[in-house]
């Protein structure tokens, strides 16, 4: 039997916003995944993508701090990669939790991107606003995850929210 491998995944939130881009993404995450693979990923997409392919997502790193583990049974918290009070919810705070959407990111890169064993893995929306997903890819760089190891993948255009209503 192989030995285990692990997919540093990040997704665009947008992704949810239409069945056809869901639909198009899991497909795009199957091709990606054999049995060997468990996944890490940040909080806001984790449970998404386990949601979406009805796997256990291997490492969820949360806003809150926590470094969440499972083996297809329930999380445990494992670590801790922050202390710091979160941000207040609101508009005004906005950029506070986009700055810490961005550290727990780097965090997690950093932490799993020099092993032999990791492969990133992003899915972008063409339509979001946030960039988030090619942040994350970019730190995979930075942090010395080769190249031929990182794949980014665009979802259709025509898949995406606008598009969809214009083609009824």
């Amino acid at each position: 039997m192989s030995a285990e491998r692990f997919l540093l995944f990040t997704m665009s939130r947008a992704i949810c916003d239409t069945p056809a881009a869901t639909e198009w993404a899991r497909a795009e995450i199957l091709k990606a995944l054999d049995p060997r693979t468990s996944v890490i990923a940040g909080d806001a997409c984790s449970d998404d993508v386990a949601q979406m392919l009805s796997i256990g997502t291997a490492a969820k790193w949360c806003l809150d701090g926590r470094v969440m583990y499972r083996m297809r049974g329930p999380w445990w918290e494992e670590a801790m990669w922050h202390n710091n009070t979160l941000p207040k919810r609101g508009r005004g705070h906005r950029e506070e939790w986009r700055q810490l959407c961005l550290a727990r990111n780097i965090a997690m890169v950093n932490h799993w991107a020099c092993r032999d064993d990791v492969f990133g893995l992003g899915i972008v929306a063409p339509w979001a606003t946030t960039q988030g997903t090619d942040h994350t890819l970019s730190a995979m760089r930075l942090a010395g995850l080769p190249e031929d190891r990182i794949t980014r993948l665009v979802c259709p255009a025509e898949l995406g929210p606008n598009q969809q209503r214009r083609l009824l």
